[in-house]
C-alpha cells in the first residue's frame, strides 16, 4: 500500500524540543531502540556539544504522524589540508549507537528519508553514518541503496560484545562457562580487595545520580587512564543535562567502588529497555595494580544483572582484548562513509584514503607477527 511521506527538516533545537512527545511514541515503537537515540540523549548533548553544531534531524510525516527519523548534523572538517562539509551522525562521536528510527519498521518512511538526504538535504561533501547496528533493518538498506546509487564507501567494521543474562540463566552458570584462567583471575581479585582497605560498592540510579555522583567519577578519572573524562566544559554541561533529563526515567546507572571512604574506581552507563549499557569505566591507578578493581567492580555489575533478571550487559563501543575475556557473545557494528562518485576530492579524501591507509596497517602488522 503506498503512503503519502512527506520530509521535514528539524534544524534548531526549540523545533526539536517541541518534537519531545512525538519522538517518544515514535521509539516506543521502532525496531531500533537504544539509549542514544532517545530525546533525552539527544537533547542533553544538543545543549552541551552541540551548541556550534548545524542540527540536520530529517524526520518523516504521514499527515500528522510522525514515521520516521533519522538524526544528523553537518560540521566543518579538513582532510589533505582542505575544508570539506560532513553530513555526519548526531552527537558522534560521544554516541556508541545510532540509527533511524521507523515507526514499526516503515520501509516507506526509510526510503523517504534516504532519498532526501541523499538528493535534497545538499551542501555536503560527504555522509557520515556512526555505530550502526548490522542487525538493524535499515543499515543493510541504507548501505545497498547507496551502492547503486554509485556512492563509493569506505565502511569500518567493530563489535559490541555482550553478556546475555536471558541466555545463561545466574551468575552461576555464567562463572562456571568463562575461561579457567579467568576465573581463577576473579577469585584471586576477589580475595585480594580485603588487602585494599575498606571496600564497598554503591550503586546510584535513576534520580540518585546527582552531581555529587559525577563528582566522584571526576575523583577517579584525575588519576586514571583517559583524566580528561568529565574535565571539559561540554561533558560536564552533558552530564548535568543528563541527570536532568533523565532522573524521572530512571536510565542513568552508576556503580562505584569506595575504598576507604574514598572513589577508586567506577562504571557509569544506561539501563534502557532492562539491557544495562556500559558507557565509561575506570579506576585510580595509583591503586596496587596486583589487585584488578576494574575486574572486580565489573564482576559485581555482572552478579546484579543476574539478580535483577535484566536482559544483558552491552559492553558497548570497541572491541578490546579484554571484553572477550567476559564474553564471546557479540553484535556488528559499522562506521561508513559515503560519498557520490563525481566528486574525486571528497572520495579521495574519505574513502581511497582510508582504504590506503588500512591495507597499509594490515600488511605492516602481518609482516611483524
Amino acid at each position: 500500500m503506498s503512503q503519502n511521506i512527506t520530509i521535514r527538516e528539524i534544524t534548531d533545537i526549540k523545533s526539536f524540543e517541541a518534537l519531545r512527545e512525538q519522538w517518544d511514541t515514535l521509539i516506543e515503537s521502532s525496531p531500533t531502540q537504544d539509549a542514544f537515540l532517545t530525546w533525552e540523549w539527544f537533547h542533553a548533548w544538543l545543549k552541551s556539544y552541540g551548541k556550534n553544531a548545524k542540527i540536520r534531524i530529517f524526520t518523516a510525516w504521514e499527515n500528522d504522524t510522525l514515521m520516521g527519523a533519522a538524526p544528523f548534523m553537518t560540521i566543518q572538517q579538513k582532510k589533505l589540508g582542505l575544508p570539506f562539509r560532513i553530513l555526519r551522525t548526531l552527537s558522534a562521536p560521544e554516541c556508541d549507537a545510532s540509527g533511524f528510527l521507523l515507526k514499526n519498521g516503515n520501509e516507506a518512511a526509510l526510503q523517504a528519508l534516504l532519498d532526501h538526504i541523499v538528493t535534497r538535504s545538499g551542501g555536503w561533501n560527504a555522509l557520515e553514518f556512526n555505530r550502526y547496528a548490522m542487525n538493524n533493518l535499515e543499515t543493510r538498506v541504507i548501505i545497498d541503496d547507496l551502492k547503486k546509487r554509485g556512492f563509493d564507501l569506505h565502511e569500518i567494521p567493530h563489535k559490541h560484545f555482550y553478556v546475555p543474562y536471558t541466555t545463561i540463566g545466574s551468575w552461576d552458570n555464567y562463572f562456571k562457562a568463562i575461561n579457567s584462567n579467568f576465573r581463577r583471575k576473579l577469585k584471586k581479585t576477589e580475595q585480594g580487595m580485603a588487602t585494599l582497605g575498606a571496600y564497598s560498592v554503591k550503586r546510584f540510579k535513576g534520580k540518585d545520580v546527582t552531581w555529587e555522583t559525577v563528582e566522584a567519577i571526576i575523583e577517579v578519572n584525575r588519576h586514571s587512564s583517559f583524566p580528561n573524562i568529565c574535565n571539559s566544559e561540554e561533558d560536564q554541561t552533558l552530564h548535568k543535562e543528563l541527570i536532568k533529563a533523565m532522573a524521572d526515567k530512571g536510565w542513568m546507572d552508576v556503580y562505584i567502588l569506595f575504598i576507604d571512604d574514598k572513589p577508586s574506581a567506577y562504571l557509569y552507563g544506561f539501563l534502557y529497555n532492562n539491557s544495562m549499557g556500559y558507557w565509561r569505566v575506570g579506576f585510580d591507578r595509583r591503586i596496587d595494580s596486583s589487585v584488578a578493581v576494574g575486574v572486580y567492580l565489573l564482576s559485581q555489575v555482572i552478579k546484579s544483572g543476574f539478580d535483577e533478571n535484566q536482559k544483558e550487559l552491552d559492553f558497548l563501543r570497541g572491541d578490546e582484548e579484554y571484553k572477550n575475556r567476559w564474553t564471546d557473545a557479540y553484535r556488528d557494528y559499522v562506521n561508513f562513509k559515503a560519498v557520490p562518485a563525481g566528486r574525486l576530492l571528497s572520495r579521495l579524501a574519505f574513502t581511497w584514503a582510508p582504504k590506503i591507509n588500512s591495507t597499509l596497517k594490515g600488511w605492516f602488522k602481518r609482516d611483524h607477527e
